[in-house]
C-alpha cells in the first residue's frame, strides 16, 4: 500500500516587511493583496486536490489559531496545529511530522510557506508529485528550487550538482543538492547567475517523515529528542508540556540546522526538484507586481490612488486617497495610522522599522 500524502503549510510568520499593512495581529499569510482572497486561503486551495482537506495542516502561532480556523473552515479543527512561541522553521516542521508519524508513520509530507504566490496551481501540483514519488522511493529528503530570473540578494540558493537519473523522476528536472548558500550580496549573485547550477531555495519541501526524523535526528539531535518525548504519549502535547518544550529551543531553521549539515556531511542525501511554475515570495512592497498587475507605466496600484508622470511605483492605499507626481521606483503605503515612503530598492529595509518603532516602544504600531 502506498504511503499516504499530507501537505503541511507554515503560517506562523509576521511577514514584516509588509509593514505597514502586515502587523503583529494580522500578520501578511491574512492579507487579501487580491482583494479577494488571503494569501493563506489561496495556499491551502492549491494544495487541497492532492491531498483533500483532511490531510492538510497548518501550523501557526496560538494567537492565530482561530483566525486560521475562520479563513479555513472546511479544514478538521484539530489540524491546526499551535505553537505557543515561534522558533522558526525546523520546530514548526517537526511539529507536524511527529503528528502525522502518529497517523502514518511512512507518510509523505509536504511542506509549502502560506505566504507565497504560485501560478498556475496544476504546475505546483505536478511538481510536488514529482517530488513526493522522489521522497517516497529514494528515502531522501527533497526541496523545491526556483530557475533564477536575476541576480536577487533577498533569497537562498541551492548548489545543483548532477542530475538525478532514478527513473521516476522523468516528469521533472531533478538534480543533486552540493549546497545551501546563504543570502548572497549582489556581486555573489551576480556570479550564481552566471555560472549556471544554481536555483532560488524556494522553502518548499517533501519528504517522508521518518526519513526527515532520521536527519534531523543526526544534525540537531537534541532538538528532536525534545519532540519525540513531547509525542511519548499518543496525542497532541498538552499546552503546559509543549510551553516548556518551546521555551527550551532554539530558535533555528530547518536550513540551517538540517539541510545545509547534511548536504556537507551526505552526498546525495537531499534532492532539489526544478520548479515548473512561476513562484514569487511577496517579500518585500516591490514584489506586489505578482498579485497586482502593473498598468503601462510599470505603476502597480491598489485603492485610491493617482500617479501622474509616474513610473514603477508601487502605491497601496486603504483609505485615502493617495497622488504622486513626477516620481519613478517609489514605495507609498497609506494605512489609518501609519504611511511608509521609501525608494523601492530599499523595501527590504522595512524591517529596520519595525526595530526602531520596537525601540521607541512604539508596539501600539507594529
Amino acid at each position: 500500500m502506498q504511503s499516504p500524502l499530507y501537505a503541511v503549510v507554515m503560517a506562523g510568520g509576521q511577514g514584516t516587511r509588509f509593514w505597514p499593512l502586515s502587523r503583529a495581529e494580522t500578520p501578511k499569510q491574512f492579507l487579501r493583496l487580491d482583494g479577494e482572497k488571503s494569501l493563506l486561503q489561496r495556499t491551502a486551495e492549491r494544495l487541497v486536490p492532492l491531498v483533500g482537506w483532511s490531510r492538510v495542516l497548518v501550523v501557526t502561532h496560538e494567537k492565530y489559531a482561530r483566525r486560521v480556523r475562520q479563513e479555513l473552515p472546511a479544514l478538521p479543527q484539530e489540524n491546526v496545529l499551535a505553537e505557543p512561541e515561534g522558533k522558526n522553521t525546523l520546530p514548526c516542521l517537526l511539529l507536524a511530522a511527529e503528528w502525522i508519524r502518529q497517523q502514518h508513520p511512512d507518510a509523505v509530507m509536504i511542506a509549502v510557506p502560506a505566504d507565497h504566490v504560485v501560478r498556475p496551481a496544476t504546475a505546483l501540483r505536478r511538481t510536488l508529485r514529482a517530488a513526493a514519488r522522489l521522497a517516497r522511493t529514494s528515502h531522501r529528503l527533497v526541496t523545491v528550487g526556483i530557475a533564477p530570473t536575476r541576480p536577487e540578494t533577498g533569497y537562498g540558493y541551492i548548489q545543483a550538482g548532477a542530475e538525478w537519473r532514478d527513473a521516476r523522476g522523468r516528469n521533472a528536472r531533478v538534480y543533486v543538492v552540493r549546497r545551501f548558500r546563504e543570502k548572497p550580496n549582489l556581486e555573489t549573485a551576480a556570479r550564481f547567475l552566471r555560472k549556471g547550477g544554481f536555483l532560488w531555495n524556494s522553502g518548499m519541501f517533501v519528504w517522508r517523515v521518518d526519513a526527515f526524523r532520521e536527519a534531523a535526528a543526526q544534525c540537531a539531535p537534541e532538538v528532536v529528542e525534545a519532540f519525540v518525548r513531547a509525542f511519548a504519549k499518543r496525542g497532541f502535547p498538552q499546552p503546559g508540556q509543549l510551553q516548556r518544550l518551546y521555551h527550551a529551543l532554539p530558535p533555528i531553521s530547518v536550513d540551517s540546522g538540517v539541510l545545509e549539515p547534511l548536504s556537507l556531511r551526505r552526498r546525495q542525501a537531499i534532492l532539489v526538484v526544478e520548479a515548473a511554475f512561476q513562484w514569487n515570495d511577496i517579500g518585500s512592497w516591490s514584489e506586489l507586481g505578482a498579485v497586482i498587475p502593473a498598468d503601462a507605466k510599470g505603476n502597480v496600484v491598489r485603492g485610491r490612488a493617482v500617479v501622474i508622470d509616474g513610473t514603477g511605483c508601487v502605491v497601496w492605499s486603504s483609505e485615502r486617497i493617495v497622488a504622486l507626481i513626477g516620481l519613478e521606483d517609489v514605495v507609498v503605503v497609506d494605512t489609518p495610522d501609519a504611511v511608509l515612503v521609501c525608494a523601492k530598492e530599499q523595501t527590504q529595509a522595512v524591517r529596520k522599522v519595525i526595530d526602531e518603532l520596537r525601540r521607541r516602544g512604539w508596539r501600539q504600531h507594529l
